[in-house]
């Protein structure tokens, strides 16, 4: 556990580990905030805080006036390899057309705004602290196939709102700027369908496809940026090149 983690991830943990353990059992309640403020010593948001993390994970459910029910255990989870790689296995996105790509973009919007839960829990801050919001459009010649909404910290890049219009490609920027380097990145990628906001900014159907990429991006394993790209799913696709890395490679 980072000792530099929101206090609310640690009650979270806490939390966490008390109902793995059975001490609070599944189908019981949790106790009432006050009870809760008082074992795990924190504020009110922080409980409040940490139990919308397990509601989002599916641990408990909120009932209004009757309390926090544990839905089943926490388990550890442990990931399925439907295919087994070697390290040379590369991921790359490309383009469902015929003949030459062209990518463009246009400039980013940039506003402040304070973090929502999800956005805090990637950056590893406080839920509610100022983040930049940095949205835009990307296009492959000339359509566009992306909407990308990024979340910068803005201790790492002082003065961003002044770039309103002028940021197209983010790290080439804050490598430019701000000497911000993009070390390493996680990306958890899903499917979806286009929703009547997606329809109008793709300019797609309702229940059109969409590939969903959720980012975080790090430099020395500090993370500096959450971004989350919709993608067009007529337009876009995911390649995966690897090599078995024994003859009984899990699928």
């Amino acid at each position: 556990m980072d000792k530099n983690a929101p206090k609310y991830v640690s009650v979270y943990n806490a939390i966490k580990a008390d109902i793995l353990s059975s001490k609070y059992p599944t189908d019981s309640f949790l106790p009432p905030e006050n009870e809760l403020m008082e074992i795990y010593g924190v504020s009110r948001t922080t409980i409040r805080n940490a139990v919308n993390l397990l509601r989002d994970e599916h641990i408990v459910e909120v009932h209004q006036g009757r309390g926090t029910k544990v839905l089943q255990a926490a388990k550890s989870i442990t990931p399925y390899k439907f295919l087994s790689v070697k390290n040379q296995a590369s991921v790359t996105t490309q383009f469902r057309l015929e003949g030459d790509c062209s990518v463009s973009a246009q400039g980013a919007v940039i506003d402040m705004i304070p973090a929502e839960l999800k956005v805090a829990r990637a950056l590893n801050i406080e839920n509610g602290s100022d983040v930049y919001r940095l949205q835009r459009v990307k296009m492959v010649n000339d359509t566009i196939f992306a909407y990308v909404v990024s979340y910068v910290l803005p201790e790492i890049a002082p003065g961003l709102e002044r770039h309103n219009g002028e940021i197209y490609f983010l790290y080439r920027f804050l490598k430019e700027q701000y000497d911000i380097n993009f070390e390493n990145g996680k990306d958890i990628i899903s499917a979806g369908i286009a929703g009547f906001m997606e329809s109008r900014l793709l300019n797609v159907n309702p229940g059109a496809p969409l590939l969903i990429f959720n980012r975080t991006t790090y430099q020395r394993g500090i993370p500096f940026e959450y971004s989350e790209s919709i993608n067009r799913g007529d337009l876009l696709e995911l390649v995966v090149d690897s090599f078995a890395s024994s003859p009984n490679s899990y699928y």
